[in-house]
């Protein structure tokens, strides 16, 4: 099995990792994130979510690994199993317009930043039929110039950074959705920059 190289200060590796650790230091910028313990807290804390679709996700994990997304009808006909580090997370509806249309899935838009500034950005299109846009998922990569980042996310990019300047290095990845208010969401940050 290969290691990955740790590059950044502990708490940066933390705040990657852990997605409850995420929506906590970020609540404003995150979509509602709920930890359930088991089907008995997930049927409960259903009716805290504002939206139809909803994500089960592990608190700590990569690669869409375990991400389900359903709607709350579903999950009350049919509870999934959960463990003590699952999820329930509000899900984002990524916005359809000439700038975000692809020919079918969902997309997020993850920004590369380094001591505070963005160095790459692409989107992750999702496989037909998946809502993960993940690569080792199905998803592909669409490259996108700087100039086209809508204005709202980086400035929730700088946001971020702010939080953060007192760690150095800082290199990391933000995955944004952008809802139909055009609205971004900080979905999930990353350390290890795979795609």
């Amino acid at each position: 099995s290969r290691k990955a190289m740790i590059l950044n200060p502990f708490y940066i590796e933390e705040l990657c990792s852990d997605k409850l650790k995420t929506y906590k230091t970020f609540k404003d910028l995150v979509p509602l994130t709920l930890p359930v313990k088991n089907k008995r807290e997930l049927l409960t804390r259903l009716d805290s979510m504002p939206t139809s679709k909803v994500v089960l996700k592990p608190r700590f994990g990569s690669d869409g690994q375990d991400v389900v997304v359903t709607n709350k009808t579903k999950i009350r006909k049919n509870p999934p199993k959960v463990n003590k580090d699952t999820l329930l997370q509000a899900c984002v509806e990524a916005k359809k317009t000439a700038m975000f249309r692809f020919p079918h899935g969902s997309y997020d838009l993850r920004v590369i930043v380094v001591q505070g500034k963005v160095v790459d950005q692409f989107y992750r299109v999702s496989a037909k039929g998946s809502f993960v846009s993940n690569v080792v998922r199905g998803g592909r990569i669409v490259f996108t110039h700087k100039k086209s980042i809508p204005k709202q996310v980086l400035e929730v990019v700088r946001t971020i950074d702010k939080k953060l300047t007192r760690y150095k290095p800082r290199i990391y990845s933000l995955d944004f959705m952008i809802d139909e208010d055009n609205k971004p969401w900080l979905i999930e940050m990353n350390s290890k920059l795979g795609i």
